[in-house]
């Protein structure tokens, strides 16, 4: 049978399938069939139509799991089975969580699949469902990113020119705040420092630096990653003591640290102070409930409503807070919102 005839065959079983079962065994053999034109070197355009078709068996899996479960819950993978009203799992009747968020999304993205699709045919790649599908996850990020980054400048216009503004600095905080910023002068410090090795360097300026410029008994709040823990410390207590550390809990999915195989649910932040030592008016907790990652200004943006946990905590309205690496600016954000004055320092900060 060539492979029109093959087609033509497949997409009259399709429409007529019903079950989960019927749908699944459409699949297996388009795929294979799919390997067998990639292993065969069938030219490009054969190839990007059984892609397509192959979405098209996606869809209708999205259309079949969304006729016989509703999902119970945001991030479960346990669905309430809607003809018999009995809770049951994915797994149940053999589909992956991410088989079937893959499938729903390309129910239910038909006009981003057009435009997907004819991207990957003009390009070098082949259309296939895992392609299509992970275009269009690219698509709706980067849409939700400009949508919340939108949203976040509209919110900011009230406090313009207010007493809580931040004052930004361009350069590296090293030099700024030995030109800009005065001995005794800064509240609290709260940073996200890069964590790669090459940057333990500036963890030791920082300490230097802290020491310097905080008042007698501020605080010097870090996040930090885990790998060079050790070495963090050893070098922030070259001139600054520690006080504690706190837990980021990470919600949703855990990341991956490859060197030590590793899947990590938090993230630690570091507290440390110039001496002497004065504790926080109140009793806290060391956990900070994560709230999920906003990335859309800066890739190593922070969320800004655990920021405002660890502002809650150890500051008080009126403080002035020195970012050093300030990036898309949260801490100056969040100290607005919260009645603290600010300044931020960023080396990709440009000159206003």
């Amino acid at each position: 049978m060539g492979e029109v005839e093959k087609y033509k065959g497949f997409k009259a079983e399709l429409a007529i399938a019903e079950t989960y079962e019927q749908i699944k065994a459409i699949e297996i053999k388009a795929a294979a069939i799919a390997k067998i034109a990639s292993d065969s070197k069938m030219g490009k355009k054969e190839q990007d139509e059984w892609g397509e078709f192959r979405v098209q068996i996606e869809r209708k899996k999205g259309k079949w799991l969304k006729e016989k479960f509703r999902k119970r819950g945001t991030g479960s993978n346990q669905y309430k089975k809607v003809e018999k009203s009995e809770t049951t799992t994915l797994a149940d009747v053999g589909i992956t969580k991410d088989e079937s968020a893959n499938a729903r999304l390309l129910l239910n993205e038909e006009n981003l699949i057009k435009e997907v699709t004819e991207k990957i045919k003009n390009s070098k790649d082949v259309v296939t469902p895992n392609k299509v599908s992970n275009e269009i996850r690219k698509i709706k990020k980067e849409e939700e990113k400009k949508k919340e980054s939108e949203k976040r400048k509209k919110e900011l216009e009230k406090y313009k020119e207010s007493d809580y503004e931040p004052q930004k600095y361009p350069g590296l905080f090293q030099n700024v705040c030995k030109e800009f910023i005065d001995d005794n002068s800064i509240d609290h410090i709260i940073t996200d420092p890069p964590y790669p090795e090459e940057f333990l360097k500036d963890w030791k300026d920082l300490s230097e630096v802290a020491n310097r410029i905080l008042k007698p008994g501020g605080f010097c709040i870090c996040y930090s990653g885990k790998i060079h823990l050790p070495e963090v410390i050893s070098n922030m207590t070259e001139h600054l003591s520690y006080y504690w550390q706190l837990i980021l809990l990470h919600t949703g999915s855990f990341a991956g640290v490859h060197p030590v195989k590793i899947n990590t649910m938090y993230k630690p932040i570091l507290v440390f102070y110039k001496e002497p030592k004065k504790c926080q008016d109140e009793y806290i907790t060391d956990i900070i409930h994560g709230t999920g990652t906003e990335k859309y200004d800066h890739e190593w943006q922070q969320a800004e409503d655990e920021l405002k946990q660890i502002l809650d905590r150890f500051t008080k309205e009126g403080d002035l807070i020195l970012d050093p690496f300030a990036g898309s600016g949260t801490t100056g954000v969040c100290c607005m919102k919260n009645k603290r004055r600010s300044i931020l320092i960023d080396k990709d900060y440009q000159n206003e």
